[in-house]
């Protein structure tokens, strides 16, 4: 089973008769259907208007289950309420029909949260395809309860939205919440006018953003608003033939000014956006939001995805920076659940002992499971923790060997050669350079990391910890003893 293309026509029926019976002639009786229903637009028209008043072309799938009471009924109550709520509020923003669903694909709606791509109807993925598909279904729980959810389609990065949902134990209830639930399954889409790399800001320009909204308080752009990134690839007729979201990376926005939407690039990628369009390329922002109270990040070994990476520490900060709020380690699974905070955005700092080894920008919330596939950092941490102890030995040599040096010189200054000759024998049998040097080579053969920029920094370390033994156990002062001791 596959969704109808077939658009839900009675309420437009209804509407045609009302305006015929307040005496208008068949025109204007046609015009008013058109207004109250939302019918869609020419596409050609569409095209020829300027972005910010370009409406969006919306199709409202509304399903309810079978085993509601009723079901035919209340369909047709939803339907006309609905059409109702999005003239009186929405206005000119949305061009709108609304569409049926069979029982059977309310039901696999509410339980995978989405259709696949093989249900789509096929005019979704055509070159005249609508902007948004919004599904609403009601179904009713085994308490008795009637549950709603609703959820967003765009058809241009072909990504679905947050899934929002309500309950409601009355007929009055729900049809008092279908339109905000679908009006919160909205997600407004925006154009970046341009972009400076250097400072990572851009201005954003939100589609129909210049058009009338009935209701105020339904306002398209705000400040904190979050935008996901995509790359749309097309071919010659403009048909999608391949289509990315650019991970770890969104617009946030600052502030709202005259000339569009002031937004931060933040992203964990050093070039995720191009400040030029190319060819048939093209870049799309849609709007996300929180809808759950926590997301899931697990991190996972680039090499060998398979690998769960435990242990690692995961910190939070603001985009604008400021100072790190610890979150905890991941667990066995390579997992760490982090809970929706007030500012939804979160740069996510994943540190492997001292060293940060990844940045993750993550809306938190609007995702319940985000996978990242970072570079493994196990073998420079075990580096690290051979090198430390190098290093504490170093010191506690350096400090035996320098009150050995001060006794040896102090006793030769008193006449006693013999008893120095007993305490250079107590320096002598100290870890020298080469001994410590010998046990370097060793483990810095055996500790070979996968990943290049892993290595790397091993053989840093490493050369670092040489430099240190140059330093601070030169053989010059022993040698110039052991002659002094011989004569």
């Amino acid at each position: 089973m596959v969704l109808s293309a077939v658009v839900y026509k009675p309420k437009i029926v209804a509407v045609n008769f009302l305006a015929c019976g307040l005496g208008l002639g068949p025109l204007a009786a046609l015009a008013t259907a058109v207004y109250l229903t939302g019918a869609l637009t020419a596409p050609v028209a569409i095209a020829q208007t300027v972005w910010e008043l370009q409406p969006y072309r919306v199709e409202i799938w509304l399903g309810v289950d079978a085993t509601l009471n009723q079901r035919p009924k209340l369909h047709e109550e939803l339907v006309r309420g609905i059409g109702e709520d999005l003239a009186r509020y929405v206005g000119s923003i949305w061009e709108w029909d609304i569409r049926p669903v069979e029982p059977p694909l309310v039901r696999r709606f509410v339980v995978e949260g989405e259709w696949p791509k093989d249900l789509w109807p096929q005019h979704w993925v055509g070159l005249e395809h609508p902007d948004k598909a919004i599904v609403l279904a009601v179904t009713r729980s085994e308490d008795g309860f009637h549950r709603i959810f609703a959820r967003e389609l765009d058809l241009r990065s072909q990504s679905w939205g947050p899934r929002v949902k309500t309950g409601a134990a009355t007929t009055e209830e729900i049809l008092r919440a279908a339109f905000p639930l679908i009006w919160e399954a909205f997600c407004p889409v925006a154009r970046l006018s341009s972009l400076d790399l250097e400072r990572r800001e851009g201005q954003l320009r939100i589609r129909a953003g210049g058009l009338f909204v009935r209701d105020p308080s339904l306002s398209l752009a705000h400040t904190g608003q979050i935008f996901r990134i995509y790359v749309r690839y097309n071919d010659r007729t403009g048909r999608a033939v391949r289509i990315v979201e650019v991970p770890f990376s969104y617009m946030y926005v600052n502030s709202l000014q005259e000339t569009g939407l002031l937004a931060q690039l933040v992203s964990g990628l050093r070039s995720p956006l191009s400040a030029r369009r190319r060819g048939r390329t093209e870049q799309l922002f849609v709007a996300t939001k929180p809808y759950m109270s926590q997301t899931r990040l697990l991190l996972r070994d680039r090499r060998q995805p398979e690998r769960p990476l435990v242990a690692y520490s995961v910190f939070a900060q603001d985009p604008s920076g400021g100072r790190l709020q610890y979150l905890g380690q991941t667990d066995a699974e390579g997992a760490i659940v982090i809970p929706w905070q007030s500012q939804s955005l979160k740069v996510l700092w994943v540190r492997n002992g001292q060293v940060p080894i990844a940045r993750l920008p993550v809306a938190l919330g609007a995702v319940p499971k985000v996978v990242a596939e970072i570079p493994s950092d196990d073998e420079r941490l075990e580096a690290e923790g051979i090198l430390l102890g190098v290093q504490q030995e170093l010191l506690e040599v350096v400090t035996r060997r320098q009150l050995l040096i001060a006794r040896i010189r102090r006793l030769l200054q008193l006449g006693q050669p013999e008893r120095a000759r007993q305490v250079f024998e107590q320096l002598q049998s100290l870890r020298s350079r080469d001994d410590l040097r010998r046990y370097l080579l060793t483990q810095r053969k055996r500790l070979v990391a996968r990943e290049p920029a892993t290595q790397k920094r091993i053989d840093q370390m490493f050369t670092k910890t040489e430099e240190l033994l140059n330093v601070y156990l030169d053989p010059a002062p022993i040698n110039e003893l052991a002659a002094k001791l011989r004569k």
